[in-house]
């Protein structure tokens, strides 16, 4: 099910790393190689899915806690953690009461489906249905092709580091990760004088697209970004197959079903995630204890095992949730790129105004953002034309005198 899910790349990643991990250690001491790269790799990720990052004298470290390191996640922060100074110990606090006899559990931050699965062997159902959605993604790879316009001049501009880089993309579309693809994209569509002007002039090689994004440019440029981006969102959604997207599509419909319940049950009060033994919201309480295998396995199976018609080395339930996420970010460029590149096109360049009839809230941010971005490039360049005048009339008077 995760054959064509971008997570593949990121556990070849994570293994090849561990990988070298287990080299260096294993060249520093040679009572090291007893242990096999196997077992290394689950000790590893034992480690990571548990530990907790406390700032402990002005520095910040991750430090394993017996038993605490058990509790469940949480959907709804209701505990935190810190270092407390006056016992030297790792304390957890709650935020708010809790019932004689009711599990304490805590929250492992908002990540992606992806992220959940790679780090901690399972997906939460929040992950589709609350405010985790955007938080999923798609990654690809981008480069200066030669087929681009003014390939060669955008590749002299590119330092080393995006001459060649994978992205992430989710539908939080100022957020940063985000902002460094579109960025990016902007420069790849950049064609003619004003548009190649508008370009960083000098990119040194600390330049990032992520701390200095290049904004929205020209209308041209942006609708020939939202294209591009619309076709790899195709791309990467072709390769779901019928029964991936059945599959995802039953996954999604039952977590929405979950959500509701869970919003019933609040309302009358009741208990049903402790009932839920299988799926619904109890899912998202998976035991950390249960990471143990989930997670370090997952890392620990060799690349061909992914590629064998077996399944995946992580349950069905969370592998159709990553899936579920990736295919809700492809629609949704599929369909922002169809809304607003007509917007877009209609829109009247002198005032920077456009018809948001028929456009849905995202889709208008966008567009609002876009015009927002046109109006301070204009604004700018008018500025800077007047200073360019000012300047002239000073040097023609100091001449004069």
């Amino acid at each position: 099910l995760l054959h064509a899910s971008s997570i593949r790349a990121s556990i070849e990643g994570l293994q090849e790393c561990l990988k070298r991990e287990y080299e260096t250690l294993s060249s520093i001491s040679s009572d090291f190689q007893r242990i096999t790269l196997d077992e290394f790799k689950w000790a590893r990720m034992l480690i990571s899915s548990r530990a907790f990052r406390l700032t402990v004298k002005g520095r910040e470290i991750r430090v394993l806690g017996p038993l605490v390191d058990l509790m469940d996640h949480a959907e709804k922060r209701r505990t935190t953690w810190k270092y407390d100074a006056s016992t030297d110990a790792l304390t957890v606090c709650a935020l708010e009461d809790f019932r004689v006899g009711e599990e304490i559990r805590c929250h492992y931050g908002k990540k992606s489906a992806k992220k959940f699965l790679l780090y901690y062997g399972f997906t939460p159902d929040e992950t589709l249905t609350g405010a985790y959605d955007h938080l999923n993604d798609v990654e690809f790879v981008m480069f200066v092709h030669p087929d681009f316009p003014e390939a060669k001049a955008k590749q002299r501009l590119v330092n080393e580091e995006y001459a060649c880089k994978k992205y992430s993309v989710d539908t939080a579309f100022t957020r940063a990760n985000t902002l460094e693809a579109l960025s990016f994209m902007r420069l790849l569509c950049a064609s003619g004088e004003e548009e190649m002007t508008a370009l960083p002039k000098q990119m040194s090689k600390d330049y990032s697209f992520r701390e200095t994004p290049i904004q929205p440019m020209s209308i041209r440029n942006e609708v020939e970004v939202l294209r591009m981006l619309s076709n790899m969102m195709k791309e990467q959604h072709s390769h779901y197959s019928d029964e991936m997207r059945s599959r995802a599509g039953a996954s999604a419909a039952a977590a929405a079903a979950a959500a509701a319940d869970q919003k019933e049950d609040v309302v009358s009060g009741g208990d049903k995630r402790k009932r839920s033994t299988n799926g619904g919201p109890a899912y998202a309480g998976r035991k950390r204890a249960r990471v143990k295998s989930s997670s370090a396995s997952l890392v620990s199976s060799t690349s061909s095992s992914l590629s064998s018609e077996s399944e995946p080395p992580s349950s069905q339930r969370s592998a159709e949730t990553v899936i579920v996420g990736e295919m809700a970010v492809c629609s949704f460029y599929i369909s922002l790129a169809e809304a607003v590149i007509p917007a877009l096109e209609g829109l009247d360049e002198s005032t920077l105004t456009v018809d948001a009839e028929g456009l849905s809230g995202q889709e208008k941010e966008y567009v609002a953002y876009v015009c927002y971005s046109l109006q301070v490039r204009r604004k700018a360049k008018l500025d800077a034309a007047k200073k360019r005048k000012k300047n002239k009339k000073n040097k023609a008077k100091t001449k004069n005198a």
